[in-house]
Order: structure tokens, then C-alpha cells, then sequence
């Protein structure tokens, strides 16, 4: 499972370098919004189409864990019944601080064009000024958010995500993973691989975004400020709906995976 902005890109880089392993179980993000944007063109409002896409990728993964493929991998969230449907498969995953997560999504999103989506409205002239917008955003932000919720109890952008059971979900779903990495930790993962006869070298995570125009540079700067992590972690923790629990997974900036009660 793909959770954006935790190092995955990486993994699946190193995938692609070893020529025995197939990429028929992939299920592609671009190509994924391409065919929802075919089908259903401008009908489907930002929510609605987000939800209708996670749906498909599901279906797709489930159709192709159905033809045996040996690796299944995508920006997928991972039901309870995926989960228990194919007990053959591993299901494992990457977490990273949710701070730092935030970050990396939205410097990303100011770099590609997208503050919009992630704000909710028209960004301001400067990404520095978006900050506090992408994190109050009720509809831009929310997603961001609750990220690791969206993921792990398997409902993406359904209304539910940010339910009482979609909590619930995510908190007994991270116990059913057969292993959850920290992005700092990228030679556990290919330890975790050789187990099963596949080799891979992932090496070091680098940044795909350049950071080269003025106001990015201005952007990282801030956005490296003690001050700023420590006001986002204010934010995210009021205002997400799996990290405000107490002994959740990434409760603590050090992204501890353990799993406690409430």
C-alpha cells in the first residue's frame, strides 16, 4: 500500500530495476484518474471523483490479486476484506512522520500546480501564505489530514474517513499488516524482500521536486522553521481523526507504529 509522500516512489523504483519482477499487479495513479475523467468527464465533483477513484483502484487490485499476480502495488487503500480475502499476499506499507508527510504534500502540490485542490480555492500569490489555509481548508485540507485514516481503514475519500468506525478500521487493519516500515528505514525493507527470494536496492530517498524558483526556495526555508512543525503538528493533531488518538499509530512525531488504546 502506497500512502503518497512516504517514500514509495522509491520502493517501486527499485522494483523496476530488478528485471524478474513483474509489474502486471501494478495499479497505475495517473492512468487510474484518466479513466475516471473518461467516464464520467466533468460530472463528478472533486470529492465524488476522489472517492469514485479509490473505489476503481480497489477493484483493480482485487482483480488482480484474483489472477495471482505477485506484486500488487498502488496509492490503494487496503480494506478489511482484502485483507482477509487473500491471505496468500503480505500486505506491507511505509509511514513517515505525519509532519513531515504534510510538508513533502504540499511543497509537492505548490510545485506541480495543485495548491488549489489542496487549499480548496485559488492559492495565494505566495505558497508561505497557503500554509494555514491548506491546514483550516475543510475541503481542500481534509484529505491531507487524515491521510493515514483514508489509507488504512480502506475507505479513501468516502464520506466515512472521518468517522468514529473509519478510526476503529484503521486502528484494526494496521494490526492485520504483515509489516509497516519507517521511510528512515528503507534496508529493513529490502531485508523484508530478500525473505521472500526478491532482490532489490532502494539506496537513498532523493526529492523528484527541484526546489529551484525563488519562492520555493522561500517555502523549504520556512517550512524547516521549528516554529512551523511544530504549529502543523498543532493542526494535524486537532484536526485529524487517527492521530488524535492516544498511543494510535503517529501519535508521536517519531512515527512509532505501535498500537495502543485510547
Amino acid at each position: 500500500m502506497h500512502i503518497p509522500k512516504t517514500g514509495g516512489t522509491s520502493v517501486k523504483s527499485a522494483f523496476r530495476k530488478n528485471r524478474e519482477i513483474s509489474t502486471e499487479g501494478w495499479v497505475d495513479a495517473k492512468e487510474t484518474r484518466r479513466m475516471m475523467e473518461g467516464a464520467a468527464g466533468e460530472n463528478l465533483c472533486n470529492s465524488e471523483y476522489l472517492r469514485e477513484v479509490f473505489k476503481l483502484r480497489q477493484a483493480i487490485a482485487v482483480r488482480k490479486m484474483r489472477k495471482g499476480k505477485s506484486f500488487v502495488v498502488g496509492h490503494i487503500p487496503v480494506t478489511k476484506n482484502m485483507i482477509e480475502s487473500f491471505p496468500e499476499y503480505r500486505f506491507f506499507t511505509i509511514i513517515r512522520d505525519p509532519v513531515e508527510r504534510w510538508v513533502s504534500e504540499y511543497r509537492f502540490g505548490y510545485e506541480i500546480g495543485s495548491l488549489e485542490s489542496f487549499i480548496g480555492h485559488e492559492p495565494p500569490k505566495h505558497p508561505i501564505d497557503g500554509v494555514e489555509m491548506a491546514l483550516n481548508s475543510e475541503e481542500g485540507g481534509r484529505y491531507s489530514r487524515n491521510m493515514y485514516t483514508c489509507y488504512f481503514s480502506g475507505f479513501g475519500w468516502q464520506s466515512e474517513f472521518r468517522s468514529s468506525k473509519a478510526r476503529m478500521l484503521a486502528k484494526s487493519n494496521v494490526k492485520k499488516f504483515d509489516a509497516i516500515f519507517k521511510i528512515k528505514n528503507m534496508k529493513h525493507i529490502e531485508q523484508y524482500v530478500q525473505k521472500n527470494n526478491v532482490k532489490i536496492e532502494i539506496g537513498e530517498k532523493k526529492n523528484i521536486t527541484s526546489y529551484t524558483d525563488n519562492k520555493s526556495k522561500e517555502l523549504n526555508k520556512y517550512m524547516k522553521k521549528e516554529s512551523v512543525k511544530n504549529k502543523i503538528y498543532e493542526k494535524l493533531m486537532k484536526m485529524s481523526t487517527f492521530m488524535s488518538m492516544r498511543g494510535e499509530i503517529l501519535i508521536h512525531r517519531s512515527a512509532s507504529v505501535d498500537v495502543g488504546s485510547e
